[in-house]
């Protein structure tokens, strides 16, 4: 039902083909929840437009436990070779 609709809203779109391709890559895979979903998704756009930044997932221990909210932010930030971290409010360099 989802891909009769996507086809009849925006069938004639430019892109369209390619676009359903990546839909139905991220809806019809049968493996993980809604998070393994959005990592696929944003993988799979990532990859599309060419960006190569590494996804890292939730799941993966990240260390720096002994930190709490943004001081654990910043130095994931630092060992993932940030020097800047950038949020809605401002920014925050280390």
């Amino acid at each position: 039902k989802f891909f009769r609709r996507l086809e009849a809203n925006y069938g004639r779109a430019p892109y369209y083909i390619e676009g359903r391709q990546l839909a139905e890559a991220v809806f019809t895979s049968q493996s993980g929840g809604i998070s393994e979903m959005a990592f696929r998704s944003l993988s799979l756009v990532c990859g599309l437009c060419g960006i190569n930044t590494e996804i890292v997932p939730h799941s993966r221990p990240l260390g720096h436990r002994e930190c709490k909210g943004s001081d654990r932010l910043l130095a994931l930030c630092h060992d993932a070779g940030a020097d800047c971290y950038i949020n809605a409010p401002g920014a925050l360099c280390s």
